[in-house]
């Protein structure tokens, strides 16, 4: 759920289990880890791209329009991570 959930949660019906980016912190959740990541700057610069096993990250087939941008070794496409999201279970 995005984080604009929170001002509509109902905790008798909710419950709050985690937040995502803390993938790195349960390894349960972490399906798949990018390889030598590479985070791709809108200048032009480039510097590692650890991020993209910190959390929820999006692959696309084609160089995506919003910067920053990452590629790996063992991704044949180019990954966007997304904004931290709440895992929630319903009771």
């Amino acid at each position: 759920m995005p984080i604009s959930f929170l001002a509509k949660h109902c905790p008798e019906q909710f419950e709050i289990i985690g937040l995502a980016p803390e993938r790195a912190d349960v390894p349960e959740l972490q399906k798949f880890k990018y390889v030598n990541a590479i985070q791709h700057n809108s200048n032009g610069s480039t510097q590692s791209g650890n991020k993209v096993n910190d959390g929820p990250t999006i692959k696309w087939n084609s160089v995506p329009d919003k910067f920053p941008y990452y590629t790996a070794e063992n991704s044949d496409g180019y990954l966007q991570v997304l904004y931290a999201r709440i895992l929630i279970r319903r009771k």
